[in-house]
C-alpha cells in the first residue's frame, strides 16, 4: 500500500473509530479545515501514532488540566478553612483546660482521656494549614493549558523527531472547533507555551518525548496502531 494510501485522514479516523468515540466527528471537522486535514496527515506520516496524537490532542484541548488545577485550588480552600475552624474549637478547648473547673469537668463527664487534647488538634490544625498552603500553590488554570501543550508537543516530537508547532496548532483550533470553540492558535504561540513547559519540567518533556520515541520512534513513516489499514474500508464497516 502506498504512503498517501495510509495516511489518508479518512482512511486513519475510520480505523480507530472504535477506541476513538470522537475520531469520525473529527474527520467531519477536517474535511471542512483542509489545513488541519493536511496537518494531521503530515504527522501520521511522519511517525505520531493516530491514538495516541488523538488522545493527547483530546487531553490538551478539553480543558482537564485546567479543572484539575482549578479542583486542587478548590480543596486547599477547603481544608484550609476546616483547619481554621479546627483551630478555633482548640482556642475553646483550651480555655476550658485552663479553668478552674476543668478537673471537675473532666470527672463528671469521664473524659480524662481527652487531657491534652487540644495539643493534638492544634498540630492536625496546623498540618492541614500546610496542606493546604501546598494544594493553593498547585499548578494555575492560567497555566494549566501550557503543561497540556507541553505534553502533547513531547508526544508529538519523541515520535517524529521534530517539533512540528504549525501541525500542532492546526489540530488544537481543530479539535476546539469540534467543541464550538473558535481559536486562533499560532506555530509561535504554541512554540512559546512549549518553550515555557520545557524551561520549568525539563525531565518531564524529557520523560514523556523518550517514551513516545521507544514506543514509535523506530517505524516512522509508516502507520501504526496495532494493525495497518486494511486496503478497502467503508464507514459501514
Amino acid at each position: 500500500m502506498s504512503q498517501a494510501a495510509i495516511t489518508d485522514a479518512r482512511q486513519v479516523l475510520l480505523s480507530v473509530k472504535a477506541r476513538v468515540s470522537w475520531a469520525l466527528k473529527f474527520l467531519e471537522q477536517l474535511i471542512n479545515a483542509p489545513a488541519a486535514k493536511k496537518a494531521f496527515e503530515r504527522l501520521i506520516a511522519a511517525g505520531c501514532d493516530p491514538e495516541d496524537l488523538l488522545f493527547w490532542l483530546d487531553f490538551c484541548c478539553r480543558g482537564h488540566f485546567s479543572r484539575h488545577a482549578i479542583d486542587r485550588r478548590e480543596l486547599g480552600q477547603n481544608v484550609g478553612a476546616l483547619a481554621i475552624q479546627l483551630l478555633k474549637n482548640v482556642q475553646k478547648l483550651q480555655k476550658i483546660e485552663a479553668s478552674k473547673t476543668k478537673k471537675e469537668i473532666l470527672k463528671a463527664l469521664q473524659l480524662a482521656e481527652f487531657q491534652g487534647l487540644s495539643v493534638r488538634l492544634q498540630a492536625y490544625a496546623e498540618c492541614l494549614m500546610k496542606e493546604a498552603e501546598e494544594l493553593q500553590k498547585s499548578l494555575s488554570a492560567r497555566e494549566a493549558p501550557g503543561l497540556a501543550t507541553g505534553w502533547l508537543a513531547s508526544r508529538v516530537e519523541g515520535s517524529t523527531d521534530g517539533t512540528h508547532y504549525s501541525e500542532i496548532a492546526r489540530l488544537m483550533e481543530a479539535h476546539y472547533s469540534m467543541q464550538g470553540i473558535h481559536k486562533d492558535i499560532s506555530s509561535p504561540a504554541v512554540a512559546k507555551q512549549v518553550k515555557r513547559f520545557r524551561q520549568n519540567h525539563a525531565l518531564a518533556y524529557s520523560h514523556m518525548k523518550n517514551m513516545a520515541s521507544r514506543q514509535y520512534g523506530k517505524r516512522r513513516g509508516e502507520y501504526i496502531s496495532g494493525r495497518r489499514v486494511p486496503a478497502q474500508i467503508t464507514e459501514n464497516e
